[in-house]
């Protein structure tokens, strides 16, 4: 059975719809639509472009099935930079909260997202529904 072996939270505000999850060294990535990646980095589209958006990042030991309640699920490669420190969550700004990947190496990321806007770039919709339901 999948155990949760770390979490981070964090909400923040985000300008032009930029979401990302990055190692402090790690080369920018931009998501072609809802999510990318590149070693040491994952890029997200929040889907409007002044957004407030609730980000978790949770490190497994193995494979957790899917929650239901997501609108939008993508899983995608992912590779540590070995030292390049924590996957930093963060907006259009940099981040304050990280999830320690060291020792990771080569593996799966599971993008899951939901109240994201489509096709409203300007809306000003408020993201804070994406934030788990408790």
């Amino acid at each position: 059975m999948p155990e949760l072996v770390d979490a981070v939270q964090t909400t923040l505000s985000t300008d032009f719809a930029l979401l990302s999850a990055g190692q402090e060294e790690a080369v920018l990535s931009p998501a072609a639509s809802f999510a990318g990646s590149a070693p040491g980095f994952i890029s997200l589209e929040a889907g409007s472009k002044y957004s407030r958006a609730h980000l978790r990042a949770e490190g497994w030991d193995a494979r957790p099935s899917t929650p239901d309640g997501w609108e939008d699920i993508d899983d995608l490669p992912f590779e540590e930079v070995p030292a390049a420190g924590k996957l930093m969550l963060s907006g259009f700004d940099a981040g304050k909260v990280g999830l320690d990947v060291s020792g990771l190496g080569r593996g799966r990321v599971r993008v899951l997202a939901r109240g994201r806007p489509r096709y409203q770039y300007d809306s000003g919709v408020d993201l804070d529904s994406m934030a788990p339901e408790e």
